[in-house]
Parts: C-alpha cells; sequence; structure tokens
C-alpha cells in the first residue's frame, strides 16, 4: 500500500463497505493484524517546495507547521537536482546525522542519528521495516541502497517507538517509493551519465494509468571500477581499485476497485557486488554481495464516508549477503560466510479523522496491530593458520505489537499529539514505549515552538542473540533489550528579507536523551552482554536564505557530545561539529547549479598508523568534502548532467583506515516522456 493516504478534504461515500467487511474478515484469520504504513516530516530539503501536508509523529497526515518534532525530507526533486544516485549521496549532510562509510562504494555503511549507535537507527521501505536480522546488532547496510525508484527520504530524529517499535532509539529513515499512475496511460524517464573511475549508470522509470489500474515500473543500474578504499598513507596500500555492480528493479500496482477500497502489490529486487578491504592492507581478492527483496500486498478502504481509513497490509523482507576471500601474498586465509534472513509481516492501519469539539479542531487518531516472523540462516566457513572453521546456524523469533495515536489544534494556536506503543517479542519482557509532542505557533512573531519527549527500545537481533562467526563470536540468548528516554526543545523562526516575505529561515533544536542495558562486545568471553549506559546531547542549527527567487542558500550545523556514561570517553565515530552547506542557484530557466560542502570534524576512532599498526582509540581527524552538480534543460524533456565529487580529490577518511571515494567528474543526460 502507499506509505500514507492523506486523510480526504472532503467526505467521500463508502460504497463498498461489503468488500471491505469481507476483507477484514478474511484477514481475521492471519495470525495477527499489524500497524500502519507511516512516514514524518516536517520540511523538505528542498526549501522551495515544501509539501503542505506531512505525516506527523501521530502517523497522521498534517500541515507543516503543526509538526511537534524535528524531521528532515529529501524529496524527488532535490534527489535528481544533486545527482543522488545512493542512499549514501543522498543522507550525508542530514542536520543530527553522521554517515560512516567503511570501505568502498556498496560496502557497509552506517548511519548514526543524534549521537546514537548505528544500529538505533529502524530503516523503513514505504514503512515496511528491512533492517535485516541476520546482520550483527540488526544493521541496515545503507551503502548498497539504490534511489531511482524513489520519491522522497523522510529521515525522523530522536526516540520513535512509540510509533516503530524495536530499534527506534536514534530515529527512523522511511524510503518511500514513487507511486503508481500518471494522468496518460504512460509517462517517466530515461537517464544515462558515465564518466570517471570507468562509471556507468543509468535507470529507466515508467509510469501511468489505465482504466481502474495505477502501475509503475523502474530499472536501475550501476557499474563503477571504483576507487582503493585503503588510504594512500597506509604503507599496506597496493593502489588496488574496489568495484561496484549494482542493479535495482521494482514494480507498483495499484487497483481502484471502487472509490472507497483500492488494493496495490509492490515487489522490489535490489542486487550488489563491491570489493573490499581488510584494514589496515588491501585485498585483492576479497569481495560481498548484498541483495534484498521486499514483496508487498495490501488493501485500503475508506469508512463513515471517508472519516475512517483501514489498510491491511502483508509484507515479506528477504537479505542475503555472501562475503569471498581467497589467500594472497598478505592474508593466507580463506573464508566463504553467508548471512540470510527472512521476516514476514501482516500489518492493520487506521486512521480516524474527529469532528470538532469546542477548542479542539482538526482531532485525528491512529491505531493498527502488527506481527512479525523473523528467521536468519548463518552459514561459517573458513581456513586460516588456526585451522579449519565451520559453523551453521538457524534461529527465528515472533512479535506482536499494538499501537494507539492522536493530535488535535487547540484554541487555533497550539497542536498536542501523543502515541504510545506495546511490542511483545518472545524471549524477553515486553517494551512498552511512548512519545508526547506539542508545538505553539507564535504567529506574531512568525515563530513556532516545538518540544517532544519519548521513549525508546532497542531487542536483541537474532544475530546477537543466536550468531557466530569465523573469529570466534557466539552470541548470548540472555540479552535484555537496550532502553531509552529523551526529549527536544525547538524552534522554527521566518522572516522577512531581501524584499521577500520567505527571504529567512532560522530553526534551533536542543535535544537530550540516555540509553541503558546497551549491548556490547565482551572480548574476554567473545560474546556481547548488556553492560553500557550512554549520554546524549546535543543541538542542531538551520538556516535558509532565499534573497532572490532563483537562489536558496542553506546551512546545517549539528553539535553531538554522545558519552559512554560509564567510561565519561566520547563515543566512537560521533563527529562533536559537522557543518553541511548547499545552494541552489538558477542563473537562466532551465539551468540548476547545486553545490554541497560537507565540513566533518575530530571524532574519536580505532586508530591504525601509517605502517599499518594498530594504535588502540585515539582522535581521528576530520576533513571536507565538496561537490557540485549542474543540470540544464535545454528543452522540454531533454535535460543535460555534470554532476563533480569530491572535488578537491580529499584524503578524508570517514572510519580510519578507510579512505573517502577519489575526485570524479560524471556527464549524462535525462529524457523525459
Amino acid at each position: 500500500m502507499p506509505p500514507h493516504r492523506p486523510l480526504p478534504p472532503e467526505p467521500r461515500r463508502a460504497r463498498a463497505v461489503p468488500a471491505l467487511l469481507a476483507l477484514l474478515v478474511a484477514g481475521a484469520s492471519l495470525p495477527a493484524l499489524a500497524e500502519g504504513i507511516a512516514a514524518e516530516s516536517i520540511a523538505a530539503e528542498s526549501i522551495a517546495e515544501a509539501p503542505d501536508v506531512v505525516v506527523t509523529a501521530t502517523r497522521l497526515p498534517t500541515p507543516l507547521e503543526r509538526v511537534p518534532a524535528a524531521v528532515t525530507v529529501i524529496d524527488r526533486r532535490a534527489i535528481a537536482e544533486r545527482g543522488h544516485v545512493t542512499l549514501v549521496d543522498a543522507l550525508r549532510a542530514v542536520p543530527g546525522a553522521v554517515l560512516v562509510q567503511s570501505g568502498p562504494p556498496g560496502a557497509n555503511a552506517s548511519l548514526f542519528l543524534r549521537g546514537a549507535n548505528s544500529d538505533h537507527v529502524l530503516v523503513l521501505l514505504d514503512g515496511v521495516p528491512v533492517n535485516d536480522p541476520a546482520t550483527s546488532k540488526g544493521l541496515f547496510n545503507f551503502g548498497s541502497e539504490l534511489l531511482a525508484d524513489v520519491e522522497r527520504i523522510e529521515i525522523v530524529r530522536g526516540p520513535a517507538s512509540g510509533l516503530y517499535g524495536s530499534a527506534a532509539i536514534g530515529g527512523v529513515v522511511n524510503i518511500i517509493t514513487r507511486a503508481p499512475g500518471a494522468a496518460r496511460p504512460l509517462a517517466g524517464e530515461v537517464e544515462i551519465a558515465g564518466g570517471s573511475a570507468r562509471t556507468l549508470r543509468g535507470h529507466g522509470h515508467a509510469r501511468g494509468t489505465v482504466g481502474p489500474v495505477d502501475y509503475a515500473v523502474t530499472l536501475q543500474s550501476l557499474s563503477t571500477a571504483g576507487w582503493n578504499a585503503t588510504p594512500r598513507r597506509l604503507a599496506g596500500n597496493l593502489r588496488e581499485r574496489d568495484g561496484l555492480s549494482a542493479q535495482l528493479g521494482s514494480a507498483r500496482l495499484r487497483v481502484r476497485l471502487s472509490d472507497a477500497v483500492r488494493i496495490e502489490a509492490m515487489l522490489r529486487a535490489r542486487a550488489s557486488r563491491f570489493g573490499l578491504d581488510n584494514v589496515p592492507l588491501d585485498d585483492p581478492n576479497f569481495t560481498g554481495e548484498n541483495r534484498h527483496v521486499l514483496a508487498r500486498l495490501g488493501a485500503e478502504a475508506d469508512l463513515l464516508a471517508g472519516a475512517w481509513t483501514t489498510r491491511l497490509v502483508l509484507s515479506q523482507s528477504r537479505h542475503r549477503q555472501r562475503f569471498r576471500n581467497a589467500p594472497d601474498a598478505a592474508d593466507p586465509a580463506t573464508s566463504r560466510d553467508s548471512f540470510a534472513s527472512v521476516r514476514t509481516e501482516t500489518i492493520w492501519a487506521n486512521e480516524v479523522r474527529l469532528p470538532d469539539l469546542g477548542p479542539a479542531r482538526l482531532a485525528a487518531l491512529s491505531f493498527g496491530l502488527q506481527h512479525a516472523a523473523e528467521e536468519s540462516e548463518t552459514r561459517i566457513r573458513s581456513l586460516s593458520i588456526f585451522g579449519p572453521f565451520a559453523q551453521d546456524l538457524d534461529a527465528r523469533q515472533e512479535s506482536r505489537a499494538a499501537y494507539a495515536g492522536g493530535q488535535a489544534r487547540l484554541f487555533d494556536r497550539i497542536d498536542i499529539s501523543a502515541g504510545a506503543r506495546l511490542d511483545a517479542t518472545r524471549g524477553f519482557d515486553d517494551a512498552f514505549t511512548w512519545r508526547l509532542g506539542a508545538a505553539y505557533d507564535w504567529h506574531e512573531l512568525g515563530t513556532r515552538l516545538h518540544a517532544a519527549y519519548g521513549t525508546a527500545f532497542k531487542a536483541p537481533s537474532l544475530f546477537d542473540r543466536f550468531g557466530v562467526d569465523s573469529f570466534g563470536f557466539r552470541g548470548n540468548p540472555a540479552l535484555r533489550p537496550e532502553r531509552s528516554r529523551g526529549f527536544e526543545i525547538g524552534a522554527t523562526t521566518r522572516m522577512a528579507a531581501f524584499g521577500r516575505a520567505d527571504g529567512v529561515r532560522l530553526a534551533l533544536t536542543y535535544w537530550q536523551s540516555r540509553v541503558e542495558d546497551l549491548i556490547q562486545f565482551d572480548f574476554a568471553a567473545s560474546t556481547t552482554r548488556n553492560v553500557g549506559r550512554a549520554r546524549l546531547r546535543g543541538a542542531e542549527a538551520e538556516l535558509a536564505l532565499r534573497p532572490h527567487e532563483r537562489v536558496e542558500i542553506a546551512a546545517a550545523y549539528t553539535y553531538t557530545d554522545a558519552r559512554d556514561a560509564v567510561r565519561d570517553a566520547r563515543l566512537l565515530r560521533r563527529p562533536e561539529h559537522q557543518l553541511a552547506l548547499r545552494a541552489r542557484i538558477e542563473p537562466v530557466a532551465g539551468l540548476v547549479i547545486a553545490p554541497e560542502l560537507v565540513l566533518v570534524g575530530r571524532f574519536r576512532d580505532v586508530l591504525y598508523s601509517d605502517a599499518g599498526a594498530f594504535l588502540g582509540e585515539g582522535m581521528a581527524r576530520g576533513g571536507v568534502l565538496a561537490n557540485l552538480t549542474a543540470s540544464w534543460r535545454v528543452q522540454e524533456g531533454v535535460t543535460l548532467i555534470l554532476e563533480g565529487r569530491n572535488l578537491t580529490d580529499s584524503d578524508f577518511e570517514p572510519a580510519n583506515g578507510f579512505a573517502s571515494p577519489g575526485r570524479s567528474v560524471i556527464l549524462g543526460t535525462r529524457l523525459g516522456f
């Protein structure tokens, strides 16, 4: 189903109630019903085209100015104009976020939101959780995701388990695909580009409407010889390139059975193959594969003259990762490891719009149920100087959840929202989480104040509880969920300037949270235990200037103080300071120039000397990445593209021992039809 359908502005007649009732009766035989698909937003990355209606912390469509939280949306226009091909490209400059690529393109990339661990980010694809249960801590690899079929990306920062369940301690990333349907039977685009490092990429997207049927189909391919992920400074650098080959195919189909009932099916498959290195050494024959398939089938209906929208969705997410390492001069060991997982989920979601009552207006409720079953399969095969090692493991766990939330506007000035959720996962205690937010419209000053408080948890992944690897790791079935609580408070002000009513926008947010029962690796026992605590606090500042209707300038600064509360030491890979500068300049109609500069401050990390010696923990230097994209619409339906990445050829290491991709220039064209 679509990630969310806004409540209609006017009531609509439900002309197919019997069909819906039959659907719900059939769904009652499923193991359980489940939560709705949702996505939140506060401000579009595109300054000029911020959406009028977004989905709030209560999982309900809401006008932008009523949202009591700080959320970033990267829309399709920004993805196209800035040349974002992968999720790593798109997320690098998000306020409150740190994107760390531990290796070449396609290799593991982690996202740290508001100082929380990288496994504390829940990733949704059209509202369906897609974190990989078979990986360590249930991580999601941001390095392999392609964007040709993506309409927008919504990043919710702060504790959000009261809305989404496990793993949403640092926040949620919802990847929303392009909706099926168009005003005619066939519309779409074709793009092809190529350039540095023997890079060749392309995609095709088609959508349309034929009678009661809407469809969308996307194909994408990316191939590059890549760059050497081992830094030039390291003695083990063999100047060996680490390439990437990635493909994506997706299809969505929606059938309108009547004005009130719709069904939809989706199938999305993505595969990538990439080179890897063993820090601090180059490794010419170490490769990885990452595959993901998501299938979804759902139905949606409007009841009570359109005031109640209900959905039933079935989905299955399948991951498979393989890693192969053959012997070479630097490392005589061999390994063949594979990790596979399946997550099957049933969702029942509801949105109800309530009538106005006294000072309370625009009130709405959301509620739903969820059932999920996760399975993982691990196969480890290795041969080293210590002898052969083999291990097979299969594990499974189930979870159920119920959630409810609501929102209302009081006295035409105060917006309140609340949400709560109960998760029950087999093997440990239930988790009850909640979130409460409020926003005050101080329109006399052009200012909106907002505050929110929430709790969150992270259930141990199947790998944490039962996993194994070739280095001797063994899971711990006795692990408890990690838990957190935190708040944020902020203000957004819009001021007239440059002769324009929307000349300046300034947003400030302060946040703070604590995490307890952190799951950490015990080197002595070669397993994981609940032994950690973390104190997280920071601030985000965003400034947007629009001195001219064709000029937009934006800056986003993030301060992060993330500490291990036991040792009072900074957590790894969380820079204290990060600054992103962006602009969109349209000097003449159809020509868009989009520069980007990301400055990352020093951060604590595990260090390696230039000779390749392990130095333990210490402070790693920061760096600067400069990008520039230009697109020129030479005529209707024809756009030329020029992209420059890492223009200064910076040797910045986002993770010590792994270099950023080198300078590149890409030329291409996009044809619309």
